[in-house]
């Protein structure tokens, strides 16, 4: 219910991947021996990010003999320590979430054992870094292999994953956030630290962070103002499945297909054709026209599975507050997930996504959310237009009623998996029209004009077959 699943599904653990609170980083040694283990979801410190909803979700897999409970701790608006009612833990999904208020607080999650063991955790979304994710391919990639990454000046942080910059503008004020599954560290181990610019322009250097295996995460802040943030990391041979920032996936990470389904840009009629032969392929984000709904966010989000020869490239087209046009730098696109947002704005614009060539293929496509209609794979069958009527055994269907030397506009939808046959008969009064149409409209067309002496009739039959995968109109 809200997103939270209900306790009583157990959710069935097939590996040993569980762990118990004594043994998870993540908790930290309370006072009092009735609640000794604490899990901090937010402290005042960390200002307006505080006062939003703090929310915690466990999948416990075994509790101690006479269970276990847990409970919020949270400061009040006056400073004043707040206690909530002990909850008893269950098998399966545990969430408790502590709503938003106006004021800096702090907020805990205290729990009575330590002997609960559990296979997921996380805090505000954020994974614990004690679960282990188990990988069973081959697709972890080392930081120093990994593109997504910069080389940095300092040999004891040379490994830079830039998170925002100051000229990203209002995006770069708010939280900004890093995630990464480690599979494989070196001997020794390996740190991550956070890198920010203040409100006076100055450098910050957090603490340094052990990364363990398993899930990684660290959230910078909102602030007021433009800066810039970096995650700094001081081994290039930590290996990872997934990495993201700000919830974008790393480049670097290739998604394996294993199914035919990825299509060329050239294929898809997602994308229009534009008049510079360098930047050829448009995919629109928006439009002026779309009026409020186009000073949002733009975000595209594509999943390549091939590149021509040479690679190929992608840009930002968009018109500023006084209508003038803008194209942002050329970024390369790589295999694997690749998505540019482009920030919000006060006014109507224009932003489009341009191509360098048609010969990228991908498997996933989507433009603020909305995934590509090209990669659209409907049940297999004849979809005619609205008003039409099928005989009892759907053998034959007539069209909605059209007027003599009048055009017939409606649509009818075909898609086959392998191969599909269709006969369309056409009445005298309507024949010539309408067969000119369907010769324009149709590949592989074949019409015969049949005369009917015993009837009087003259009418087309139209043959095609349909050697493809794609959805047509005609």
């Amino acid at each position: 219910m809200n997103g939270v699943d209900a306790g009583c599904i157990i959710t069935e653990d097939t590996d040993d991947s569980s762990v118990a609170i004594t043994d998870c980083g993540d908790f930290e040694e309370g006072n009092n021996s009735a609640w000794a283990h604490i899990l901090t979801a937010t402290t005042a410190a960390e200002g307006a990010s505080s006062q939003e909803a703090q929310t915690f979700t466990m999948n416990v897999t075994s509790l101690p003999e006479g269970g276990a409970n847990v409970r919020v701790y949270k400061t009040t608006a006056n400073g004043s320590d707040f206690f909530g009612n002990a909850v008893a833990l269950t098998l399966g999904s545990n969430s408790i979430s502590v709503s938003a208020v106006g004021f800096d607080r702090t907020v805990k999650f205290q729990f009575s054992s330590g002997d609960v063991e559990f296979s997921s955790l996380s805090v505000n979304g954020v994974d614990a870094g004690c679960i282990i994710t188990e990988d069973t391919d081959d697709s972890s990639v080392a930081i120093t292999d990994c593109g997504d990454f910069e080389e940095g000046n300092n040999s004891a942080w040379a490994h830079i994953l830039t998170a925002t910059t100051a000229a990203d503008g209002a995006s770069s004020q708010e939280a900004q956030t890093f995630t990464m599954n480690v599979t494989s560290l070196p001997e020794g181990g390996a740190n991550v630290r956070v890198y920010k610019t203040t409100a006076n322009g100055s450098d910050f250097f957090g603490n340094a962070v052990a990364l363990t295996l398993g899930s990684n995460s660290i959230s910078v802040s909102a602030v007021g103002f433009d800066r810039t943030v970096k995650f700094q990391f001081s081994s290039g041979d930590v290996e990872f499945s997934s990495l993201s920032v700000n919830g974008v996936d790393a480049g670097c990470i290739i998604t394996e297909d294993t199914d035919d389904s990825s299509v060329a840009i050239t294929d898809c009629g997602d994308f229009e054709e534009g008049n510079n032969s360098a930047w050829a392929h448009i995919l629109t984000a928006t439009t002026a026209a779309d009026g409020a709904s186009s000073q949002e966010a733009q975000t595209f989000t594509m999943n390549v599975t091939s590149l021509p020869e040479g690679g190929a490239n992608v840009r930002v087209y968009k018109t500023t507050a006084n209508g003038s046009d803008f194209f942002g730098n050329a970024v390369a696109l790589t295999l694997g997930s690749n998505s540019i947002s482009v920030s919000a704005v006060g006014f109507d614009r224009t932003v489009k996504f341009q191509f360098s060539s048609g010969d990228v293929e991908f498997s996933s496509l989507s433009v603020n959310g909305v995934d590509a209609g090209c990669l659209y794979s409907p049940e297999a069958g004849f979809y005619p237009p609205e008003g039409s009527v099928f005989n009892t055994d759907s053998s034959v269907v007539t069209l909605p009623e059209a007027s003599t030397e009048s055009d017939y506009n409606e649509s009818i939808s075909f898609y086959a998996t392998e191969e599909i046959s269709i006969q369309v008969l056409v009445h005298l009064d309507l024949f010539l029209q309408i067969s000119l149409q369907f010769q324009l409209l149709l590949e592989c067309l074949t019409v015969v004009i049949l005369k009917d002496v015993t009837l009087g009739q003259t009418h087309g039959i139209c043959y095609f077959n349909w050697y493809t995968r794609k959805r047509r109109i005609i």
